[in-house]
């Protein structure tokens, strides 16, 4: 499962990636729902500064959880819908509770994801 948060122009950093959440040194009440997100035009200083969309996963067991990439459907303010697709890989090791992420092994895999490996 993702939960999803936006951050714009308020946003202290861009996390990329993080193995905690909230990411290290990036507060959450920087950030808003995406849901209802407004994106700023691009002619406006909030505009210019983008959005960075950040993806908690939360998995309901310990395990190797992958994906080939990230589907987005958005609409504009005039109510048309677009779809988009971030074709980036994304492997995550979900640890037991308690475990310290900064002494767990690797992740089983790294680089290309096996084809019988991706959900």
């Amino acid at each position: 499962m993702l939960r999803v948060r936006a951050a714009g122009e308020r946003r202290p950093s861009i996390v990329g990636l993080d193995r905690s959440w909230p990411p290290k040194d990036f507060p959450l009440s920087t950030t808003d729902p995406v849901n209802g997100f407004e994106v700023p035009p691009e002619r406006t200083r909030a505009g210019r500064a983008g959005v960075e969309l950040l993806f908690e996963v939360v998995a309901d067991r310990p395990g190797h959880y992958a994906a080939r990439g990230l589907e987005i459907a958005y609409e504009d303010a005039g109510g048309k819908r677009y779809r988009d697709v971030m074709p980036d890989a994304l492997g995550v090791c979900a640890l037991p509770r308690g475990r310290d992420p900064e002494t767990a092994p690797q992740c089983p895999f790294v680089g290309t994801l096996p084809e019988g490996k991706v959900g």
